[in-house]
């Protein structure tokens, strides 16, 4: 081997700042692809979020703590809120999991609106919770 790295039978062609492109390449690449699962992130994060708290409302509606008109208002929020998500998610699951929230707060499931946190914390993987 020479000082480059050939080998005896291997010819080497070195073009100038060609590394430093195909790096430069890879970096973008790299960066777009983390801003998409960001982005991803942020929509389990979103979706997560409104699911907790309406089956908290639920919660403490079955417990009498909250009036009829606040968990009314609460739940009213969630689903409009549960429905842009699914409109604009990007992620087909995101979707499917919204939409099931909304069909589990319109059937006041708090416990189904559990299980759809749990997987939404699931699915965020490492990056786990944010706080």
């Amino acid at each position: 081997m020479d000082s480059r790295g050939c080998g005896a039978r291997a010819r080497c062609v070195r073009k100038p700042g060609l590394n430093r492109k195909l790096s430069l390449a890879a970096a973008v690449l790299c960066i777009g692809c983390g801003f998409a699962r960001a982005d991803d992130l942020a929509d389990l994060r979103a979706v997560r979020s409104l699911a907790a708290e309406a089956a908290q409302v639920i919660r403490l509606e079955s417990q009498r703590r909250v009036t009829g008109t606040y968990a009314r208002e609460m739940k009213d929020s969630a689903r409009e809120e549960l429905g842009n998500e699914a409109e604009s998610a990007p992620a087909p699951r995101v979707k499917a999991l919204a939409r099931q929230a909304i069909s589990a707060v319109n059937a006041n499931d708090g416990a189904a609106l559990e299980r759809i946190v749990q997987q939404l914390f699931a699915m965020e993987g490492p990056h786990g919770r944010a706080d």
